[in-house]
């Protein structure tokens, strides 16, 4: 393989890593914050939809998982659940963070839709892309790089996810803007720069996504996946293990 389209290949897919961890680190530090201060829901009831939009991102996480191995198809078999996913996540980026004024039930129903689909979509784009990084190149030495290129970019996200929403947010309060209306602003331009990392990453990693070929999967149907999941919950040491991540 041509050694630029390797480059733009291994740039492309880290790139990837600045949209996933910015969106992650976003969602999880200010959903609830958001939910509380912004839209004023009660703690407990917020507190019940990212509990439950946390479920939806590990079921999602085995779902597309799964469909991701077993698909085929002329633009690949990663590819087209990052992109698609990444940009639907993008979309629900800002109906999630957008201010509705509706009665409390409509509204408590509204954000835990939203809540739900933004971590499943955030899992339907996110484990594609991490089983994409290991069929650009079998070599240790580009692996490493590939890596370590995820990491430095995955900074600049956290960064901007976790660091400037509330620095930028209180400027635009400060400049007379009411507090919603913020919050809605930055989450449509915080989408719109994650979307363009996402962009590249689809772009540049499509000569090593080769779904016209059909790949091996699994044996079993699918639903054999969640009973895999049941059989490594009943030993003790999976066991401890997600009681400690409660």
């Amino acid at each position: 393989m041509d050694v630029k389209i390797k480059k733009r290949g291994i740039y492309g897919y880290a790139l990837g890593s600045l949209y996933e961890a910015g969106t992650y680190a976003f969602i999880n530090s200010f959903l609830l914050l958001f939910l509380t201060t912004v839209v004023k829901l009660d703690s407990t009831i917020a507190g019940t939809i990212v509990s439950v939009s946390m479920v939806s991102e590990a079921v999602a996480a085995t779902a597309f998982g799964r469909l991701s191995d077993c698909h085929t198809g002329p633009n690949g078999r990663r590819r087209p659940f990052i992109y698609k996913a990444g940009l639907a996540l993008c979309v629900c980026f800002v109906l999630t963070f957008t201010t509705i004024n509706v009665p409390t039930g409509l509204k408590i129903v509204y954000y835990l839709v939203f809540g739900a689909a933004i971590k499943a979509l955030y899992s339907a784009s996110f484990t594609p892309h991490a089983a994409l990084g290991a069929e650009i190149t079998s070599d240790y030495d580009e692996r490493t790089k590939i890596r370590s290129y995820c990491r430095l970019f995955s900074a600049v996200g956290n960064t901007v996810g976790y660091v400037l929403p509330l620095i930028v947010i209180e400027f635009m309060m400060d400049k007379g803007m009411a507090q919603s209306r913020a919050w809605s602003l930055f989450a449509a331009a915080l989408a719109v720069f994650y979307a363009i990392p996402l962009y590249f990453c689809w772009k540049y990693t499509e000569p090593f996504d080769n779904g016209s070929i059909k790949h091996r999967t699994p044996d079993g149907k699918f639903m054999e996946v969640f009973k895999s999941y049941f059989e490594l919950i009943k030993l003790k040491p999976m066991s401890a293990f997600l009681l400690m991540k409660v």
